[in-house]
């Protein structure tokens, strides 16, 4: 066992559970993952590739709310699916047979494919025929996949024997995490005020950045190196999906794809470089992981002193 192995629970033995349970430990939080989007009609966006002009009432149903716009919202709908689906598991797991996290990972992905190609047809069933449409599809259909893949390998890291892998897997959910709570709150903006979306989307993920950093631990070398990836990924991963988001979500550019790169650079630059933007995120992440970390150590000191 490596040093960064999680030792199995002593005294425990797995229980059998049926592959049929096992899978649902996979599809119920992928449907969980889809929470956001489903509580809000599920009328797709207003296409702006759309063969016919269309009311937002007349929009057809879709279970994921591909467009241009939803570059960063279809793969937090996915990948926070797989994330809860891999806390379950580990969480768990010494109940579980072998064999559960695939389980679990087939129950997950029959849920996404049904969602994905459900979209997906039906987007492509409503656009114009045109180069544009075809282009505009196929990058619809690369989003789900990536979400997907995405989410799969937020699966396999969070079930990981090693903490310092799964404490990776974490900061990966926790980045997407902001987008699905603002999604989530979105309704509820007359009264809770639009800002509420805005908010979640910036301060959460930093807050769980921070308290998978303080979950993980610096004990070893592979720990160490997972808390310095989070708060690099938690400064270059927002920065990115914003000037993705600004840039493909821009009906302007949209015909004009050099002119919509040269848009997401400047964006991207300006998000990575901007200290009012990069630092405040990234303080409150070491704050909480600092803080979570004593408290974990006091938790400690307080057991050993009862069992002493």
């Amino acid at each position: 066992m490596r040093d960064d192995e999680e030792p199995p629970a002593a005294g425990r033995s797995p229980r059998p559970v049926s592959g049929f349970a096992c899978v649902g430990l996979g599809a119920a939080p992928a449907v969980l993952g889809l929470l956001p989007w489903l509580v809000t009609g599920m009328r797709l966006p207003l296409q702006d590739l759309w063969a016919a002009p269309t009311l937002p009432g007349d929009v057809p149903v879709a279970l994921l709310p591909l467009s241009q716009c939803s570059t960063s919202l279809v793969p937090s709908l996915l990948v926070v699916g797989y994330g809860v689906a891999g806390v379950v598991v580990r969480t768990v797991r010494t109940r579980l047979p072998r064999g559960a996290v695939l389980a679990a990972a087939a129950g997950a992905l029959a849920v996404d494919v049904v969602a994905g190609v459900q979209a997906l047809t039906t987007v492509a069933a409503g656009l114009s025929e045109r180069t544009a449409s075809d282009v505009h599809l196929a990058a619809l259909v690369a989003v789900v996949v990536a979400g997907v893949v995405a989410g799969l390998v937020v699966l396999r890291l969070v079930t990981a024997s090693a903490r310092a892998a799964a404490a990776v897997g974490s900061t990966l959910v926790a980045l997407v995490t902001g987008t699905w709570v603002g999604e989530l709150l979105a309704p509820l903006a007359a009264v809770a005020g639009p800002s509420s979306a805005l908010v979640a989307e910036r301060w959460v993920p930093a807050l769980l950045v921070g308290a998978a950093i303080a979950w993980g631990g610096l004990g070893t070398v592979g720990r160490t190196a997972a808390s310095v990836l989070g708060l690099l990924l938690l400064w270059l991963v927002p920065a990115a999906a914003t000037a993705v988001t600004s840039a493909a979500g821009s009906r302007v550019l949209l015909r004009y794809p050099s002119e919509m790169a040269a848009s997401a650079v400047a964006v991207l630059r300006a998000a990575l470089l901007d200290p009012a933007l990069v630092l405040p995120p990234l303080l409150l992440a070491l704050v909480v992981a600092v803080a979570g970390t004593a408290l974990q150590r006091l938790l400690r000191r307080r057991v050993v002193v009862r069992g002493a």
